[in-house]
């Protein structure tokens, strides 16, 4: 899971604000520790002018090309990253599985778009299952049934071969 770490970098300080190509503006609000595995790229979360907070590359974040969750176009529903005990810079492997799923609109409760309702449930079912939420990266999410949608009810672990 990505933390925050102290942020060093004198181009892409906390509190800088970079303009997107399509999506307004963005303050970087920390540095993240995760790395790029092939070229090392330092990673940031970055806040929207709407509030809607992303982990982006550095680059990424200098020519202008990440994309407001809030405003992907590709989803057709906004997703809805609402306040609560669950925040993205806290549970970073759960909000990018979430919006993978989000990509899976008509197979997806509603319920579940919602980030909240969908930690909940997800941290739960962890817990259930003795899986800690560090290890996730180590499962894939399935359906039990195939022809029923995501949910609490219908989703279950595999390892990863």
């Amino acid at each position: 899971m990505s933390k925050m770490i102290e942020n060093k970098n004198p181009t892409l300080f906390n509190g800088s604000v970079w303009e997107t190509k399509n999506f307004g503006k963005v303050k970087i609000i920390g540095k993240s520790d995760r790395k790029n595995s092939h070229n090392q790229k330092d990673y940031y979360f970055v806040e929207f002018e709407d509030g809607a907070i992303l982990e982006a590359k550095s680059y990424n974040i200098k020519i202008g090309s990440i994309k407001n969750p809030n405003k992907d176009y590709h989803i057709k529903r906004k997703k809805i990253i609402d306040q609560g005990e669950y925040n993205i810079k806290d549970n970073t492997l759960l909000y990018r599985r979430w919006s993978n799923l989000l990509y899976k609109e008509n197979e997806l409760c509603d319920e579940w778009k919602s980030f909240q309702c969908y930690c909940k449930d997800m941290i739960s079912l962890l817990d259930e299952l003795n899986i800690k939420e560090s290890e996730l990266t180590l499962y894939k999410i399935h359906r039990k049934d195939s022809l029923k949608i995501y949910s609490k009810d219908n989703i279950t672990f595999r390892k990863k071969s």
